[in-house]
């Protein structure tokens, strides 16, 4: 039973697929999981571009011009 909560049992990210101790998981998700989708930094500036986190530093150097505008 304790398993099924510990925060350190080793677990996958449901996303990526990378190996981390439970505790960890909620954090990865939030900050470095390349697969989650995120919203482009200049969301509140009009671009609504959305894309995959390991995504994110391509479309930034591709819409530069668009978030110039």
């Amino acid at each position: 039973l304790h398993l099924l909560s510990c925060s350190q049992v080793t677990v996958s990210c449901e996303t990526c697929g990378a190996m981390m101790p439970r505790g960890e998981i909620a954090a990865h998700t939030t900050a470095s999981c390349p697969k989650v989708v995120v919203a482009c930094t200049f969301a509140e500036h009009g671009c609504y571009h959305k894309m995959t986190r390991s995504d994110l530093h391509q479309h930034m150097e591709q819409a530069t011009q668009y978030h110039l505008q």
